[in-house]
């Protein structure tokens, strides 16, 4: 059965990409929130893709992914924060 993302888990993503987190990293964290490492590191692509205007990454984005980034766009320093405050990273 095909795992539904949540909002949270798709801000985990976005987070982990804008923190040029390593391959290695990432799946670790994936990992660590019990979610697929190799769908969670093609969730930071599909992120890619929106931060480039489509040239780089993955373009299979979502409503959800598209909420999210657009969320991060209105205030990117206080998005960051809150996430690391919210999750301790």
């Amino acid at each position: 059965m095909e795992h539904k993302w949540t909002k949270e888990e798709t801000q985990i993503a976005l987070y982990a990409y804008l923190k040029e987190m390593s391959k290695k990293d990432a799946k670790a964290l994936a990992e660590s929130r019990g979610l697929n490492p190799s769908a969670f590191c093609m969730r930071m692509a599909n992120f890619k893709y929106l931060a480039t205007d489509g040239k780089r990454g993955l373009s299979a984005t979502s409503k959800l992914k598209q909420e999210v980034w657009d969320e991060y766009c209105k205030n990117k320093s206080l998005w960051i924060k809150t996430m690391e405050q919210k999750n301790s990273f």
